[in-house]
């Protein structure tokens, strides 16, 4: 049987990687919708 301890822990860092995994999943959608950044204009 684990301790408390290490169940609480366990959990957090389950919970982390959810947490970046959902995090980093949102990110590259809406870099994907953005596209490229577009080149600064030229100064003439």
């Amino acid at each position: 049987m684990l301790h408390d301890a290490a169940l609480v822990g366990a959990i957090l860092v389950v919970g982390g990687a959810i947490y970046l995994a959902i995090f980093f999943w949102v990110t590259v959608q809406r870099v994907n919708e953005l596209g490229p950044p577009k080149p600064p204009p030229e100064q003439h």
